[in-house]
């Protein structure tokens, strides 16, 4: 249960504002956790340091025209990565369930969602003014994410 807690959090801190990083440089908030994010991605340039829910912080960066969010707890420790993804970089399954489920909506978003504990997709859709999040997995399942 605080898995998926953790994933709608870094899912919706993500879907809301990873139109793509303002390349400046920032004062990291937490040492660690630039140390950590330069071990696993190497010397970055453009990552703008931030906040996030939950005490979290946030890294953001494009790098090869893919935009991340890299998300550490407080103590500067990995928590999870999401980046935007196209259709095509989807796991075969889920391409084709996703294109049948939203053959009649507009995706305004996908991104994958990795960490240790899970590795997911989600799609921000809209159909008739509605926008919905939509949580898929790797063997093609989809469901609606935060609907009981």
């Amino acid at each position: 249960m605080k898995t998926l807690i953790l994933a709608g959090s870094l899912v919706l801190a993500s879907l809301t504002s990873l139109a793509g990083p303002t390349p400046k440089k920032a004062s990291p908030l937490n040492y660690r956790a630039t140390q950590n994010l330069y071990a696993m991605y190497g010397q970055l340039d453009n990552v703008e340091w931030r906040p996030s829910i939950n005490n979290m912080v946030r890294a953001d960066f494009e790098e090869d025209g893919t935009y991340y969010a890299i998300f550490f707890n407080e103590e500067g420790e990995f928590l999870a990565e999401t980046k935007k993804v196209e259709r095509n970089e989807l796991p075969a399954q889920l391409r084709r369930t996703s294109s049948q489920k939203f053959k009649d909506v507009t995706v305004l978003e996908m991104l994958e969602l990795t960490s240790e504990a899970e590795h997911l997709w989600f799609f921000k859709t809209v159909s008739d003014g509605q926008v919905k999040i939509w949580k898929g997995t790797q063997s093609g399942g989809i469901e609606q994410f935060g609907k009981k």
